[in-house]
């Protein structure tokens, strides 16, 4: 499987902290469409500076190459506002690749952007 950045990719998740229950979906694809990623472990990483923040929160990914990730008690750890970097990892036996990469096929990441909630109770 040979991921690359759609033309059209630009992801920017906004994640409100706190927040819990909620999906962050993406579709994923490769030179020759969405990946079918039935067989694969997906996960999700989000780093802030270099200290890995969310490791490994599970994910679901479907043959149509779309994955879906629950914001759960994996990302308690994010209290602070701020922008954070986020890749997919996808595993199948020894196989392992990130996503997304630029159009070069270099590792890149999305921009997962923590935010305060405007509701003084939350």
């Amino acid at each position: 499987m040979d991921y690359e950045k759609p033309e059209n990719w630009n992801l920017i998740y906004v994640h409100k902290i706190g927040e819990s229950q909620v999906m962050l979906t993406a579709t994923l694809s490769d030179r020759n469409g969405p990946p079918d990623l039935t067989d694969f472990t997906v996960t999700l990483n989000v780093k802030k500076k270099n200290q890995l923040v969310v490791d490994n929160a599970d994910c679901v990914g479907t043959a149509e190459g779309v994955v879906t990730c629950v914001i759960d008690a994996d990302f308690d750890a994010i209290t602070t506002a701020g922008d954070y970097k986020a890749e997919f990892k996808c595993e199948a036996g020894p196989k392992k690749y990130y996503f997304p990469k630029t159009i070069d096929g270099e590792r890149t990441y999305f921009k997962f952007l923590a935010q305060d909630s405007l509701d003084a109770a939350a």
